[in-house]
């Protein structure tokens, strides 16, 4: 198979580290340094109640 073109999807909810880092901080998990490395400052999330699935995004 070949590929000749990709595409991104981002859902329209987007949450940005602040939310995960807060998160994962009162669960005593330091996250600051592991999200500084990814280097993503926003995550986009599909809802739960969305029709979407990744052979869906993919069609």
């Amino acid at each position: 198979m070949k590929l000749h073109h990709t595409y991104f999807y981002h859902p329209e909810f987007v949450e940005n580290n602040a939310a995960v880092i807060e998160r994962f901080e009162l669960l005593e998990i330091s996250m600051q340094k592991i999200q500084n490395a990814l280097g993503r400052e926003d995550r986009f999330i599909v809802p739960e109640n969305s029709f979407e699935t990744t052979l869906s995004m993919a069609i």
